[in-house]
């Protein structure tokens, strides 16, 4: 998985380098299996609250201060 722990790494096929066909089925079952794929889903909504708790505050204020300075 990769560093954040909310995406699939894909095997490439050795041959051509590409992903094939069921790599990819595997991948998407997966990922509609609630129960195989609970930590994945967990992670990703921890990850999302944590995104939105940073833009909130100081940053949002930020955020809004410099569009309106830029729509003056």
């Amino acid at each position: 998985m990769d560093s954040w722990g909310v995406g699939l790494e894909f095997q490439k096929d050795k041959s051509s380098s590409l992903v094939i066909r069921e790599e990819i089925e595997t991948k998407v079952k997966y990922i509609m299996d609630p129960s195989s794929s609970k930590e994945l889903r967990e992670r990703a909504r921890k990850l999302s609250n944590m995104a939105t708790e940073a833009y909130d505050g100081y940053s949002k204020d930020n955020l809004n201060l410099f569009t309106q300075f830029l729509l003056k």
